[in-house]
């Protein structure tokens, strides 16, 4: 695709073109989202999709603030509700706010929810231990219609050592990943 969201398929295609989608199909690496190529904050995507359920989606997505230090993420989760539990031994919580932007929807609304998150350990593991916790406002959790815009929190459990990747609506062809530092 070109830089305005286009494709032009009688276009020739340079040898650089080539060069960077043959890359991509050999090594993962080499894609512009990915594990091993994960987004930074501040970092926009546009996601266009079209699901048999909701039809054509088209949002944007950014990951806008972080927060790893386990101890500073607990007291924001503990200020959110007094009766959250604290993390399991060897675990600390982690807290990263994204932003999200309806585009264009062919059913409304777009639902955002932090359960499409997942945390992925340095080593490749996805953890699995949901964190049952109220999470500091606002919350991600909401329905977008076409222009609306929205930030919120998602929080996760993860090993103390850890600084995780963030992997939005993992297995799907809208997957994306992003880095937490």
């Amino acid at each position: 695709g070109y830089d305005d969201g286009t494709f032009k398929p009688n276009n020739s295609v340079t040898r650089a073109q080539f060069a960077v989608f043959f890359a991509r199909t050999l090594d993962s690496s080499f894609k512009p989202n990915s594990r091993s190529n994960p987004a930074s904050k501040g970092e926009t995507f546009v996601v266009e999709t079209t699901d048999w359920l909701y039809g054509y989606q088209k949002y944007e997505i950014e990951l806008v603030e972080t927060i790893t230090d386990g101890s500073l993420a607990w007291d924001m989760i503990k200020n959110a509700n007094m009766f959250n539990d604290e993390a399991s031994e060897g675990k600390k919580y982690v807290l990263a706010k994204f932003r999200v932007k309806a585009l264009d929807l062919q059913v409304e609304p777009l639902q955002v929810r932090g359960v499409l998150i997942d945390a992925v350990s340095k080593t490749g593991t996805v953890y699995s231990e949901f964190s049952f916790v109220v999470v500091p406002e606002p919350v991600l959790s909401t329905d977008l219609y076409i222009d609306g815009e929205y930030e919120g929190w998602a929080s996760f459990m993860v090993n103390e050592n850890d600084e995780p990747l963030l992997v939005w609506e993992r297995g799907s062809e809208t997957e994306l990943w992003f880095k937490m530092n």
